[in-house]
This record gives structure tokens, sequence and C-alpha cells, in this order.
């Protein structure tokens, strides 16, 4: 049995966004809700929104753009798994504890699937002053 997944770009509103459509058997998905029949993708990381903040701060929410993102998809800052909410499979939202911005430096932020499938994204740092 072939599956096809043609994926077509679009803007939307400040970012961009993905629309897929899955043909199985002779049927067609299309769908924006992070659900597939298959394994999970690789997720991509293309932007975050701030990209930095003061260190010393309390907690707070940031934006994570990009795409292949599911609804278990987790938001990682340095190694460690944050609260995420997962909007589409091109936004997150993830909340950074106030404990982990005691510390001026660059934090690489990633986004992680899980199996079946998955795997872990490219980084971007996320600065603290």
């Amino acid at each position: 049995m072939k599956v096809f997944s043609p994926t077509h770009r679009f803007a939307r509103a400040a970012r961009l966004g993905v629309l897929s459509l899955a043909l199985l058997a002779g049927t067609a998905a299309c769908g924006d809700d992070g659900t597939s029949s298959g394994p999970n993708p690789v997720p991509v990381l293309e932007a975050i929104s701030p990209p930095g903040g003061n260190s010393g701060s309390t907690d707070f929410t940031f934006i994570v753009l990009g795409d292949g993102f599911v609804k278990s998809s987790v938001v990682r800052w340095a190694g460690t798994d944050l609260q995420t909410k997962y909007v589409d499979r091109g936004q997150l939202r993830a909340t950074v504890p106030t404990a982990l911005l005691a510390h001026p430096g660059s934090y690489p932020i990633a986004v992680a699937n899980p199996a079946p499938g998955g795997g872990i994204s490219g980084t971007i740092s996320f600065v603290l002053k």
C-alpha cells in the first residue's frame, strides 16, 4: 500500500503554516490537528518568539514556530522538557519556569516528537541577558 504526503506551504498571519494532504488506499485525509495514521515526523524548528529575555525574571511563555509538531511534542530548554501546549502542527507554546531563568547565557531550544518515528529538531538559541 502506498502513502502519498504532498505538502503545500502558504503564508499565514506572520508565520508559515503547512497544509498536508495524505492519500491512503484511495481515501483522502486533510488536517492540521497533529494527528496522523503513520509514524510521527521529525519536527522542524524555524523560529521562537521572543528570541530572548532577562535573567532573574519570573516564569513566562514563548511561542515556537516550525513544522511537524504533534499533540505530544515537547519543547526542550537546554535539554530540560518544558510544559508545552500544542496549538497546531506549526506552533507550540512553552512555559519556562523561574528556576531556569536565573543565569544569563545562551540556551538551546529544541522540539522533541516521540516514537514511533519522531526525533529532535535542530536548535535555536534563547538569550538571557
